[in-house]
């Protein structure tokens, strides 16, 4: 739970602004769909599921030790 109150993007907080309006407008317009949509993407935010969550889409940080591996076998295939 402490990782999903910290480190908010701003995609996260447009995610949590439109969800709640268009949750208030479903219900203002007694509009299901509309409700639907707003309460999901309420969930997906509140949640930290969803596209590129949890760092899903992200590549993986590089070597910064320095260290690089000299030993590497090869095998020659014929």
């Amino acid at each position: 739970m402490e990782c999903n109150i910290k480190n908010w993007t701003l995609m996260k907080w447009i995610r949590l602004v439109l969800g709640a309006a268009l949750l208030i407008e479903g219900l203002r317009a007694h509009d299901v769909w509309i409700g639907v949509m707003g309460g999901f993407l309420l969930v997906m935010t509140l949640a930290n599921v969803g596209c590129c969550s949890m760092g899903a889409c992200s590549t993986p940080r590089r070597n910064t030790s320095g260290k690089r591996n000299e030993n590497i076998d090869y095998e020659e295939l014929k």
